[in-house]
């Protein structure tokens, strides 16, 4: 008797599955695979099920929701009848819904059903984060609140990799950047080891849980958080001047080459995230303005220079590492070159000026536009080598943006002005018009190529 088909726990997209029916039936008739080992392709991917994407995603949405209504409502009625309850009961009362909520959870994951699991696991954490605050007022604890939604992001995580569970890191992570932007870099309650370790141990953590859980919106999320939470530590230890974008800068190339460690599902996620952290601030760094309020004290604190040097050397080493693994495509090569020749390039847009002071702020003004441009072919080379039409369109994006900012910037003729938007726009239409004309050539010669229909190229 065969033994029975494990469906698989990452079911491709619709349109995927679709090409790949049409592709089995292909690969049967032309003698490539069995008709036994189709069969067990589509049981494992559910291509035989087209609308399964939908159905417990939204499921999974509805549960998590519900989760969340529950906890809060649970903390709600506790705090309702807060004076009327006595000491004891208070505690046990809380300690035992504490448990019984994750152990129902655990159950629901034991048994299969996971998104029930993972709804209950998120009410038992915002019991636990009301837990904290409730039990403060049966002993009359005085502490900061800072403090207490650290411990709930902290146990929230603790909840979420003992259950694996996705939605449940995603709230302790946004519990803890809460932590992080209103109390620890906002309060200025926190010693400067603090600002700086917590952006890196909140990567590592929800990092590290978002590739054990093969989770592209962890990853996403997590990639987020650490961009923004960097820039904010540099800020804060540079007090002054754009100390905050040498930590975009260097955050988003840590994220960008740390990409490949994700794993495949997360990777082009984390890199457009990366590579976008460092646009901004090459974008930010072409305004002739921001120079001028640059000087050779915006890092008067040595932790504001140390911070972004040491992140930027970690992404080089990280890049290196991950080449040496796994030697990248020549047009992957091609694309991270960019890439990094633009990291360089805004690195040194903002490093000169905190250095030399404003002796170079049209150099640093020149360095930032050049960055901008080399981000923009990098999504272009990257939109063409590797099929990525969202890539194309944002590179374009980005070179456009750049073109009409400096035309509005810079008090030229109106004729020319005019001139130049009628010109920026006919190379953007013929550009659109040939890339759609290549994906489709491209779809053409493949399913010449495969005998089989691809479909609407992606």
């Amino acid at each position: 008797m065969p033994n029975p088909v494990v469906p698989s726990s990452n079911i491709p997209p619709a349109r995927v599955r679709a090409w790949l029916r049409a592709a089995l039936d292909s690969w049967v008739r032309d003698g490539v695979v069995t008709p036994e080992t189709a069969q067990v392709i589509t049981e494992r991917h559910g291509l035989d099920q087209p609308g399964r994407g939908a159905g417990p995603l939204l499921a999974a949405v509805l549960l998590g929701i519900g989760g969340l209504l529950i906890g809060g409502g649970v903390i709600a009625m506790v705090a309702a009848n807060w004076d009327a309850i006595p000491a004891a009961v208070k505690i046990a009362g809380l300690f035992v819904l504490l448990l019984g909520l994750h152990w129902a959870s655990f159950v629901m994951f034991g048994s299969g059903r996971d998104r029930l699991g993972h709804g209950l696991l998120l009410a038992a954490c915002l019991v636990f984060g009301g837990g904290i605050g409730l039990m403060a007022q049966v002993f009359h604890i005085t502490s900061s609140t800072g403090l207490a939604w650290l411990l709930w992001s902290a146990g929230a995580l603790a909840s979420a990799w003992a259950a694996g569970s996705t939605p449940s890191g995603l709230l302790a992570l946004g519990i803890g950047a809460v932590w992080f932007g209103f109390y620890g870099v906002a309060s200025r309650n926190y010693p400067e080891w603090v600002l700086i370790a917590a952006p890196y141990a909140m990567l590592a953590a929800f990092g590290g849980l978002a590739r054990e859980r093969n989770s592209r919106a962890l990853a996403g999320a997590t990639a987020v958080v650490f961009v923004i939470a960097l820039a904010m530590a540099c800020s804060t230890l540079g007090g002054r001047g754009s100390a905050w974008a040498a930590g975009l800068v260097a955050a988003g190339l840590l994220v960008w080459a740390g990409a490949d460690w994700l794993g495949p599902v997360s990777r082009d996620t984390v890199r457009v995230i990366g590579v976008g952290a460092m646009a901004v601030a090459a974008y930010v760094a072409s305004f002739h303005e921001i120079h001028e309020q640059m000087s050779a004290r915006m890092f008067a604190n040595p932790a504001a220079v140390m911070l972004p040097a040491a992140t930027c050397s970690a992404g080089l080493i990280l890049a290196a590492l991950s080449w040496r693994t796994e030697p990248p495509t020549v047009a992957r090569r091609r694309v991270s070159w960019l890439v990094l020749s633009g990291a360089a390039t805004v690195a040194l847009a903002y490093f000169l000026p905190a250095v030399f002071g404003l002796a170079t702020d049209i150099l640093s003004t020149l360095l930032g536009n050049v960055a901008v441009l080399l981000f923009a072919a990098a999504a272009l080379a990257s939109g063409f080598s590797e099929f990525h039409r969202g890539h194309f369109w944002a590179g374009t994006f980005l070179a456009v943006a750049l073109v009409l900012t400096r035309f509005f910037e810079y008090d030229t003729d109106l004729m020319l002005k005019a001139f130049g938007f009628i010109s920026c726009g006919v190379v953007v239409m013929y550009a659109g018009i040939e890339y759609e004309r290549w994906l489709k050539r491209r779809t053409a010669s493949e399913t010449a190529a495969t005998g089989v229909d691809h479909g609407d190229a992606v």
